[in-house]
């Protein structure tokens, strides 16, 4: 313990590590063109704490950070706990008329170490965490809505979940490279989070997207984009698909040539 200018006790205690399933919930205006107001998204924090709180509790999890868009919570006992909370979480806080007349979350799902500190300083206290996995959680929350989905979510926490593929609808959308860990993951789109009306669209074309995606990933591009042609025949609203037709154009003209800028550049 330390004492500040001010002569007030700084204190930092016992940094704990652990491997544990991250999830982040990010909140973001349903209509970027909107203004919003400080009011207006003040009330979206409180109405998605609200909901989304007690099921992060519910599900053995801890609020560990809490930002000006977004709440990060560790899950510490298994991934699978992980993956309901931010299922319920996009179910629950999107389907609320209160949250939803100005704003949706979507959520970042990875697994990694995390380091986690109670400091006080004199009578304001905090937990503060830290981890290169929150960081891409974070990124994946924020990607969402790029990739059209309402959950993303990393191989190594699927790899924990006894049968994933057979009892959560998912479709693999791509890889990402971890430069932290200098380790490559299967990305995922869990929807079951969606409305139904998308969860509905993507089960039915998910075979042929994901015929597609390893395709692009094993440098076919001409057989991919012929997949996503396909595809946009039934769902002329799959942002993912499209923005594959872009790659796909690009890879048969000459390029992405590095496979890491090929993996990243989907979401």
């Amino acid at each position: 313990m330390i004492e500040n200018e001010k002569g007030q006790s700084f204190h930092i205690g016992q940094i704990e590590g652990s491997y544990t399933a991250l999830v982040n919930i990010f909140i973001f205006s349903d209509d970027p063109s909107k203004s919003c107001n400080r009011k207006q998204i003040l009330r979206a924090m409180e109405n998605t704490l609200r909901l989304a709180v007690p099921l992060i509790e519910a599900n053995s999890g801890k609020v560990i950070r809490v930002s000006g868009d977004g709440i990060s919570a560790a899950f510490e006992r298994n991934a699978e706990d992980a993956l309901i909370c931010g299922i319920s979480v996009c179910q629950q806080v999107n389907a609320s008329a209160e949250t939803n007349e100005d704003f949706r979350v979507s959520v970042g799902i990875t697994y990694g170490k995390v380091y986690i500190s109670n400091i006080v300083c004199g009578s304001f206290s905090t937990v503060v965490a830290v981890s290169e996995a929150l960081e891409l959680c974070n990124l994946l929350s924020c990607a969402c809505s790029r990739a059209d989905a309402s959950v993303l979510m990393t191989s190594n926490v699927a790899d924990q979940i006894i049968g994933f593929k057979n009892r959560f609808a998912s479709r693999k959308i791509g890889m990402i490279f971890n430069s932290a860990e200098k380790k490559t993951y299967t990305l995922y789109d869990v929807f079951d989070g969606d409305p139904t009306e998308k969860k509905y669209s993507k089960r039915r074309s998910s075979l042929l997207f994901e015929t597609g995606v390893e395709h692009f990933l094993e440098d076919r591009p001409l057989q991919a984009r012929s997949c996503f042609i396909e595809l946009l025949k039934y769902d002329r609203s799959d942002r993912i698909a499209k923005r594959y037709i872009q790659l796909c154009d690009k890879a048969i003209s000459g390029g992405p040539k590095n496979t890491y800028e090929k993996y990243l550049s989907v979401i």
